[in-house]
């Protein structure tokens, strides 16, 4: 993780997220719903509302599906 210290993003955390990060974004989507970046990045110090947003839809959402494609998928591809 980095913080990054001049400019606009001054602030602003880069890299990976931590656990920690995870459980408070998920509390905080619970809380407020997936499309309510505004209120969410006011209480994820250090991450950008893009970043939060990408974050659930892509990692932590429970919707995401996480397997494999099939075979025939693969070879359609």
């Amino acid at each position: 993780m980095t913080v990054v210290g001049e400019g606009t993003m001054a602030g602003k955390v880069k890299g990976p997220w931590s656990p920690d990060e995870d459980a408070v974004l998920s509390r905080f989507v619970a809380q407020f719903g997936a499309r309510n970046w505004t209120m969410i990045v006011r209480r994820v110090p250090g991450r950008s509302g893009k970043s939060c947003r990408l974050r659930w839809c892509n990692q932590i959402d429970p919707c995401v599906i996480r397997k494999r494609p099939s075979l025939r998928k693969r070879i359609d591809l």
